[in-house]
């Protein structure tokens, strides 16, 4: 499963548009669009953070499906689990 396909099933359980989602961490609608159709394949971490605490799924699963490898995960000071 890639990350876009992730949140869009985690958003769509939720029950937010891609719209919905985007006011609620507070970046442009176009960009979840762009996360979800693999436009963007490795979004950043603040936003993956932010999406993380609004569809409430811990940010080392979004990391670990954003392609984030284990020296990004040291950077940001996270713990890599396998």
């Amino acid at each position: 499963m890639t990350i876009g396909e992730y949140i869009n099933q985690k958003r769509r359980i939720l029950g937010y548009s891609e719209r919905e989602l985007a006011r609620r961490i507070n970046i442009h609608n176009t960009t979840i669009n762009k996360i979800e159709n693999g436009k963007i394949k490795k979004p950043n971490y603040l936003t993956l953070k932010k999406i993380s605490i609004t569809i409430n799924e811990p940010i080392e699963i979004l990391l670990k499906l954003a392609n984030y490898t284990k020296e990004e995960f040291k950077l940001l000071n996270i713990k890599w689990e396998d």
